[in-house]
């Protein structure tokens, strides 16, 4: 029998000990589609086909992010202030580049679009995900104190007013 799972439409094939149970699935597709720790899946079965659906439910939106970034302007008020040209030098000595996690999502998708990408080669390629994982992880940071940096920045007002205002 061949096992199939649909997430947003795109059909991914697994192979039968994969596709035996619900925490194989999320297991073997949670790094390239994170939704699938808190969706639903459902089985049907179609002639000599397993159709496995990942269905996504909705999460919260904005609440959380929003208390962090009034939490992060009230730190600001109260933190050193930096000046316009500190953050301005910060932006400029930033490097200019694309998420390596971004970019290995992107090529695998690729694949997967191709149907040129298995589980196999999935499997083979764990040590360039993760590293492309922990890159990623690393540039996340690396912005997040770039974007704390710009919160805690002094207002500067501008010397003329902005057009539509």
């Amino acid at each position: 029998m061949v096992h199939v799972v649909v997430v947003d439409n795109q059909e991914i094939p697994l192979d039968a000990e994969t596709a035996a149970s619900d925490h194989e699935i999320r297991q073997a597709l949670r790094w390239c589609y994170p939704e699938i720790a808190n969706a639903t899946i459902n089985r049907r079965t179609e002639g000599e086909r397993e159709i496995i659906t990942v269905i996504k439910r909705a999460g919260t939106k904005g609440t959380d992010a929003c208390a962090v970034i009034e939490k992060a302007e009230f730190s600001a008020l109260r933190n050193a202030r930096r000046t316009l040209e500190d953050v301005c030098s910060e932006l400029r000595r930033a490097p200019e580049d694309i998420n390596p996690a971004v970019e290995c999502a992107y090529a695998l998708q690729a694949r997967i679009t191709s149907g040129a990408l298995t589980l196999t080669d999935l499997i083979l390629l764990e040590d360039e995900i993760q590293w492309a994982i922990e890159a990623g992880e690393s540039e996340e940071r690396r912005v997040e104190q770039a974007r704390t940096r710009l919160v805690r920045a002094s207002a500067v007002a501008a010397p003329s007013v902005p057009t539509g205002f």
